[in-house]
């Protein structure tokens, strides 16, 4: 199973303590689409039976769509910090399907992680994000999103 993951190449989420980088609630549009892990209730629920191993597993999103809808809803002050760090889209294998799905992220068990690599830089998720020139790089991701969106909006009416 492959999952996507907003992170520095020494693998450190946004939401991790660091003093370089402070991602918080502030950052984002609108919070309930945004949450943090211990936010979300059913990866907390979960999260209760691993209390003393937290440190083994990691989190990410499910889907290349979700990343970008995730990134989608930091708003301006986020995306500079983003822009000025060391961060980066990647896609994460996983071994077997033992990834449980939250309300906006999954939580994995760093040890099943088969492979790691950059999927995309900041900048290009950033142009995607603003419907620029991403459709150049990532013309089947564009085809995508454009295709999810149709079909999202369909689903409304």
């Amino acid at each position: 199973m492959k999952i996507y993951r907003f992170q520095t190449p020494c693998g450190a989420g946004p939401y991790v303590n660091n003093p370089d980088f402070y991602f918080s609630e502030r950052d984002v549009h609108d919070y309930d689409k945004h949450k943090t892990p211990q936010d979300d209730k059913i990866l907390a629920a979960w999260g209760k039976k691993i209390e003393n191993r937290v440190s083994q597993y990691s989190f990410a999103v499910a889907t290349l769509w979700e990343a970008i809808r995730w990134f989608e809803n930091v708003n301006k002050n986020g995306t500079e910090k983003f822009m000025k760090s060391t961060y980066a889209l990647y896609e994460i294998e996983i071994k077997g399907v033992d990834v449980v799905l939250g309300e906006t992220q999954c939580i994995f068990k760093k040890d099943d992680v088969i492979s790691c690599s950059k999927y995309m830089e900041i900048g290009d998720v950033v142009k995607i994000k603003n419907n620029r020139r991403g459709q150049e790089k990532y013309p089947v991701l564009m085809r995508f999103i454009k295709s999810s969106q149709r079909k999202y909006k369909s689903s409304l009416q």
